[in-house]
C-alpha cells in the first residue's frame, strides 16, 4: 500500500528507482563473469518496465506511453530526431575531419548494412518508452522543457554507471560521454515534443546515435582523416600569438559538435523545444 501511495504521489521517484534497480542488478554479472556485453540487453528494458510498473502502481489507466500520436507529427518527429543526431554527430564532424568532402562516402548515410541488433536492442527499444515516453512529459510539467531535457540527460548518463566497471563495454571518457548523452537528450526531447511524446522518434534518434561509429567508419572508408582544412587553419591562425594550442580528439570533436547544436536548438526554440503551450 505504501508503495502504491508513493507511486501516486511521487511517480518520478518510483520510476527512476525501478529503472536503476532493474538495470544495475542485471548488469552486475558482467563484473564477475566472462560473458559478452550482449548479456546486458535485458537490463536496457529497465526504463520501460519502470514506466509500466509505476503507472499501474499509481492507479493510472490507459497506457503509460504512446507509440503513435498522428502520422504527420510522427514523421516530423522522426525526421527531427534522426536528422539532428546525424548532422551533429556524423555530418559536421566528418566535414571538420577532411580536406576534401567530395571524397567522403556519403552513400553510407543511406546504407542498411551498417546496422545490426545493437542498433535497436542496444538501448532504444528498451529505454525510450521510459525515458522520453514516460519520464520526459512529467519532468517538463515540473521543470519546463530545457531543464527537463538536461536533467533527464544526467539521469540517463548516470544510469549507465555500472557499465563503466565492465571490461566488456567500450566507451569514451566520462566527461565526453556526459556531453554526448546530454546533447542527445536535447535532440530527442525536441523530437518527442514534435511528435507529442510518441516514442518512435526517440527510438529512431537513439538508434542513429548508436550507429554513429559505423557511420563515421563508413564515411572515411579509404579516406584518411585530416585536420588541414580551412576550419583548423583558421583556428590555428586565431590562436597564433596567444601561446595556446588546440588539441581535440575525434570523440571530443563529436561531443563538441553535439553541444554546439544542442545549444543552438535551445536558443532557436527559446528553450521551448517544441513543447505545446
Amino acid at each position: 500500500m505504501r508503495l502504491r501511495t508513493l507511486a501516486a504521489e511521487r511517480p518520478l521517484f518510483v520510476f527512476f528507482a525501478i529503472a536503476y534497480t532493474w538495470a544495475w542488478l542485471l548488469i552486475t554479472p558482467l563484473f564477475f563473469l566472462p560473458i559478452p556485453i550482449e548479456a546486458a540487453i535485458p537490463a536496457s528494458f529497465g526504463p520501460t518496465i519502470a514506466a509500466v510498473v509505476t503507472h499501474r502502481l499509481g492507479g493510472g489507466t490507459g497506457r503509460p506511453f504512446y507509440w503513435y500520436a498522428g502520422w504527420q507529427r510522427l514523421i516530423a518527429g522522426c525526421v527531427t530526431a534522426v536528422g539532428l543526431t546525424l548532422v551533429a554527430f556524423v555530418i559536421v564532424p566528418s566535414l571538420l575531419l577532411t580536406d576534401d568532402p567530395g571524397k567522403l562516402n556519403w552513400a553510407i548515410l543511406g546504407s542498411v548494412s551498417i546496422h545490426n541488433y545493437t542498433t535497436l536492442l542496444g538501448g532504444p527499444i528498451g529505454e525510450e518508452p521510459g525515458w522520453r515516453g514516460y519520464a520526459l512529459p512529467r519532468l517538463q510539467q515540473w521543470l519546463g522543457p530545457t531543464r527537463a531535457a538536461l536533467v533527464l540527460g544526467l539521469f540517463w548518463a548516470f544510469w549507465h554507471l555500472p557499465l563503466w566497471f565492465a571490461a566488456q563495454w567500450n566507451h569514451p571518457s566520462a566527461v565526453i560521454y556526459l556531453l554526448l548523452v546530454t546533447a542527445l537528450s536535447v535532440f530527442l526531447a525536441f523530437g518527442a515534443n514534435v511528435a507529442r511524446f510518441a516514442v518512435i522518434p526517440a527510438i529512431l534518434g537513439h538508434a542513429a546515435f548508436n550507429t554513429v561509429g559505423q557511420y563515421l567508419a563508413g564515411m572515411f572508408q579509404n579516406v584518411p582523416m585530416s585536420n588541414q582544412n580551412a576550419f583548423w587553419k583558421a583556428l590555428e591562425l586565431m590562436m597564433r600569438g596567444t601561446g595556446l594550442h588546440v588539441s581535440v580528439s575525434v570523440n571530443g570533436l563529436i561531443a563538441g559538435s553535439g553541444v554546439v547544436f544542442a545549444s543552438l536548438l535551445l536558443l532557436l526554440t527559446r528553450g521551448r523545444l517544441a513543447q505545446k503551450r
